[in-house]
């Protein structure tokens, strides 16, 4: 291998180990297999160069069954992608790049076990990847002691394991490439003989100081890490490194160490050192101490039986998941690259088979295990060919331990061959071979511990050597050009589009940010013209301005009356200029709003325009689709007479929605509106049109991106779709009067029917995808009994969409809300076995007013009706009711008061109120508990429910009973009370309030659950006297 070759691998190794800025992308990845497809292009140049003045057109080339089989593999990979082509077209290119890029990695595994020839060049090449490790593990020990970090600053809060991700980019990674150079590390510390020619023996010295270093360093970033596969991992490399070094080493050959015994002396006391600083470091951080911030880092902890059982099921749910993607193609898979599409669905296949893993649902992108990814992607071709790839890499292994006769190869060879053991157990567990550099790092062990240097042809096992001439070769290098080539621009295209979406997505993160910062400044302009009215009509707070009322004694009447109007004027000012600010603030907040929505739009649409694949833009863009500034763009060009809106090939939104969900839904209403034009206005078919984009939009983003909250969005387009739709034909009425009316309405009906059947398609998928998670993803269904009302309630959102537009008597409804209440009964039994909290109250007050309304119209259906949801909420019931005589409401009371008079105590204490006005405060909010538990255990639950499904009949679907909610209104107001009698200050007295507000509004979750067990076991009540 030549310098400059050498060089640039050096090079490579450094940029891909280090190369990090999540400033432009969200994947640590992205960027590093841009430029590793760059280097591989740029050697396969330097090569072409010093082959070209060769004088004869043939190649000789080493390929060993480890070569050989990733061939196989890569192009196992290749033909899954058939399956892609067949079923999804669209998301075709997407995985044709990762099948690609597994052919590259075959040709750059050929390329290192051709290229390392030599000991030297290999001990280099890994003391370069060593050198990227200890930068990784100095800056993970950043990361999780000061939560900063040398690529990108502030990364979080200290002692957190989630903070540790340096340039790899989350922390299982970040330990298993430092734990991969381990055994490498320990080789330099042992080894007499690197192989480097004319060294110094400075040079060899201060590479074993090094290589001390870095394995005590990365043994602490594993410790504080905490990653059980990895500890895993380790504890199985130290031992098969014990196991071989002590059978084999006794047969070798002992080459001359180039310093001699000094150096063998230094070998055995930085050894010593060795073992005597790692018992410590693994004592030190197994214990309670300041390093280990007394406990918060525990390697025993982490194999805790409750923690690693929920995680264990959490990685076999997913696992489960691949099994049932393999099913789909079970020879060749569904294609490499798509278990992140499907997951979803596979996942609610493996929940609706086995419920008790509903209560681990995670939004999985990969498998957390590469061999089960494989075989879902890649089917049984792509499956067994991994397979004997990695029984023969075993067999080869103890063929080599046996037959290399140098003990410094051995050592080498050891090292490398357990360091691919370490990434192997990792892939088990997670998805180290989806990440740089840790699959650099893998491919570089693999192929040169099978290459030519410890695999020569002479002593060789299953390798062979090739040689290519003529067409053979010409083929050869036309294939080899053509991976790199198109794998160079398809991950530099990928690249840019992500850096285009990272743009365009903080630019629509900041337009949500600037729409709260606009609500609270409308609402302060709202206070500040109320304050000024009541200024001019001397009212409210200032009506003691009014002369009247304005005395001071001993003090001329005209100066009273002076100061008076000094002091009108100086407040009218001071609110008149607070006005101009806020609407100055508002104005610099529109231009914000334009500058960033067009920011948005742009930068989404060059993502996907790259990019079809890039799902993540289209699923922005759908919300994007529904602002204000491009439905008025819409009504323009509707006004304009271009119908070519209705067809979506009018704009950049229209045109990146993919063909087989283009619609023209809405043509009619322009011939409605020709032949009448005040029947409908543009507005209303410009505001449904992009209504429409936007589910279209939502549907395209599915093809390459299944995100949980689509299926959600989707349902609640299509509520307002049908709604919309409702509404409109209401309006039109008069138009049954004639014939051509009557069929305009007929088309409408037709679209309303249409729209509601997508609902209930999406909203049944929604719950049916994921009926569960909310100890997740708390917004699922929030303990908190009014916010789950507000909305924090899936099932009751879904119910109430429902109820929003279609007749709740209509067997469809019916249906839909019997489906959706039994999904909810199952989720939350489901996840109540596992310990977690679930009620089923989410549809069940809908579902009984909608029963309730059928009773009019056919009481033998409905009581049937009522029959069986007795029957289907009876269990849960039955455990609601029992769970709520073993909680304990009056040590719960007292443990919230507690908190809040703690909290009073150290604001009071901080206003150096004196001690005794303190505790006669925390007396005063101590004692309340009685009080407050006399109120709930008092409460009448079954009018209240009674009271929500009157209201429900009515219309008013968030009318909610919530003492829980009383409660922290009520001791808001108690406590600022008791704070405004020991703090004088008006502002300390308004930061004191604004400190306890977050105690106070915490409430403790056993409380929470009291008061929704209470409403449901109420409600249950209720349903049994209405069903006799």
């Amino acid at each position: 291998m030549k310098k400059l070759e050498e060089a640039m691998l050096h090079v490579s190794i450094v940029v891909i180990a280090l190369l990090a800025n999540r400033k432009i992308t969200y994947e640590f990845s992205v960027p590093k297999y841009a430029f590793i497809t760059l280097f591989a292009l740029l050697i396969v140049i330097l090569l072409l160069i010093e082959w070209s003045k060769r004088n004869k057109f043939e190649l000789s080339v080493h390929l060993s069954f480890a070569n050989l089989l990733w061939f196989i593999f890569a192009a196992c990979a290749l033909l899954s992608t058939l399956y892609v082509f067949q079923n999804n077209r669209y998301y075709f290119r997407y995985s044709i790049d990762i099948a690609l890029y597994t052919l590259l990695t075959a040709f750059m595994a050929l390329y290192f076990s051709n290229r390392t020839r030599s000991r030297d060049v290999i001990t280099r090449l890994l003391l370069t990847f060593l050198a990227s490790g200890m930068v990784v593990a100095i800056d993970s020990l950043l990361n999780f002691y000061t939560g900063t970090s040398i690529f990108f600053g502030n990364v979080g809060a200290p002692f957190d394991r989630v903070t540790i991700r340096s340039s790899v980019g989350n922390v299982i990674f970040v330990t298993n490439y430092l734990g991969m150079l381990l055994p490498v590390s320990l080789y330099f510390i042992i080894s007499n003989n690197y192989g480097w020619k004319n060294a110094k023996k400075k040079e060899y010295v201060m590479v074993k100081i090094f290589s001390l270093v870095y394995f005590l360093l990365a043994l602490i970033v594993i410790a504080i890490g905490q990653t059980r596969s990895e500890y895993i991992a380790l504890a199985i490399m130290i031992f098969l490194f014990v196991f071989f070094y002590l059978i084999y080493r006794r047969n070798k050959e002992r080459e001359e160490t180039p310093f001699g015994e000094q150096l063998k002396r230094f070998n055995r006391i930085i050894f010593v050192l060795l073992v005597i600083l790692s018992i410590a470091v693994l004592v030190v951080y197994n214990t309670d101490n300041p390093l280990t911030r007394y406990g918060t880092v525990s390697l025993l902890g982490r194999f805790a039986p409750q923690v690693f059982a929920s995680n264990a099921e959490e990685r076999l749910l997913a696992w489960l998941s691949a099994v049932e993607q393999w099913k789909k193609s079970k020879w060749i898979g569904t294609g490499i690259g798509t278990y992140q599409i499907l997951a979803i669905e596979e996942l609610a296949k493996v929940m609706e088979k086995h419920p008790r893993f509903l209560y681990v649902w995670n939004n999985f992108k990969r498998t957390h295990n590469d061999y089960f990814q494989v075989l879902g992607e890649m089917g049984v071709l792509g499956f067994v060919t991994l397979l004997v790839l990695a029984v023969l890499l075993g067999v080869y292994a103890l063929n080599r331990f046996k037959r290399l006769k140098s003990l410094e190869d051995f050592l080498l060879f050891l090292a490398m061959s357990l360091g691919f053991v370490g990434f192997m157990v990792q892939s088990f567990f997670s998805f180290p071979g989806h990440l740089l550099p840790n699959s650099l790092l893998a491919i570089f062990y693999a192929s040169v511990a099978t290459g030519v240097h410890f695999n020569p042809i002479e002593n060789g096992f299953l390798s062979w050597r090739i040689n290519l001439r003529g067409f053979k070769l010409a083929v050869a290098l036309v294939l080899a050009l053509f991976t790199v080539l198109s794998t160079t621009y398809l991950k530099w295209n990928y690249f840019v589009s992500e850096v285009y979406f990272k743009s365009g997505n903080n630019s629509y993160s900041f337009l949500a940010n600037l729409e709260g910062e606009k609500n609270r400044l409308e609402q302060l302009e709202k206070t500040l013209l109320t304050r000024l009215e009541e200024l001019e009509n001397l009212s409210g707070p200032f009506v003691n301005l009014r002369p009247e009322n304005f005395k001071i004694e001993n003090l001329d009447p005209v100066e009273v009356e002076k100061r008076r109007i000094n002091q009108i004027v100086s407040m009218r000012t001071s609110i008149t200029n607070d006005l101009e600010k806020v609407r100055n603030g508002l104005k610099e907040i529109q231009r914000l709003q334009q500058q960033h929505s067009k920011l948005a739009k742009e930068n989404l649409l060059k993502s996907v325009k790259l990019n079809h694949t890039y799902g993540k833009s289209h699923f922005y863009l759908a919300s994007l689709a529904l602002r204000g500034e491009r439905i008025s763009g819409l009504t323009n060009a509707l006004k304009d007479g271009k119908t070519s809106v209705l067809t979506q090939n009018y704009d950049d939104y229209q045109s990146v929605i993919a063909p087989q969900f283009k619609t023209s839904d809405l043509l009619f209403l322009m011939d409605l509106r020709r032949s009448n034009p005040n029947s409908i206005d543009e507005s209303t078919i410009a505001y449904l049109q992009a209504m429409i984009d936007s589910c279209a939009l939502f549907k395209t983003s599915l093809l390459s991106f299944n995100e949980r909250n689509t299926y959600k969005a989707l349902a609640a387009r299509y509520a307002t779709l049908a709604g919309a739709i409702k509404q409109l034909k209401r309006q039109l009425r008069y138009l049954q009067e004639d014939e051509a009316g009557r069929a305009f309405l007929s088309k409408l009906d037709e679209l309303y029917e249409k729209y509601r059947d997508e609902f209930i398609y999406w909203a049944k998928g929604t719950v049916y995808r994921l009926p569960d998670s909310w100890n997740r993803y708390p917004e699922w269904k929030n303990p908190d009994t009014l916010r789950a009302i507000q909305g924090e309630d899936i099932y009751r959102v879904l119910a109430v969409q429902l109820a929003s537009f279609e007749s709740l008597t209509n067997d469809k409804a019916i249906e839909f809300l019997q489906y959706l209440a039994r999904k909810e009964i199952w989720a939350c039994e489901a996840v109540a076995s596992k310990g977690v909290w679930g009620v089923p109250d989410g549809a069940a007050l809908i579902y009984l007013v909608a029963v309730q309304f059928l009773r009019a119209h056919d009481p033998v259906r409905a009581n049937e009706l009522l029959q069986t949801m007795r029957e289907d909420y009876k269990p849960s019931f039955e455990r609601i009711a029992s769970e709520l005589q073993r909680l304990d409401l009056k040590k719960t009371i007292d443990e919230y008061l507690q908190n809040v008079s703690r909290a009073i105590e150290r604001i009071l204490s901080n206003e150096n109120v004196p001690s005794v006005k303190i505790k006669s405060v925390q007396s005063i909010v101590e004692g309340l508990s009685d009080q407050i538990e006399s109120q709930f255990k008092s409460a009448d639950w079954k009018m209240a429910i009674n009271n929500e499904l009157t209201a429900i009949q009515g219309g008013d679907v968030n009318k909610a009973h919530s003492l829980v909610s009383s409660l922290t209104n009520a001791m808001i107001n108690e406590v600022q009370r008791l704070l405004s009698s020991v703090i004088k200050d008006q502002n300390k007295l308004n930061q004191a309030v604004q400190e306890i507000k977050f105690v106070v509004n915490n409430v403790p979750m056993a409380l929470k659950l009291w008061e929704r067990y209470s409403r449901f076991v109420a409600f249950y009540n209720v349903l049994e006297e209405v069903s006799q």
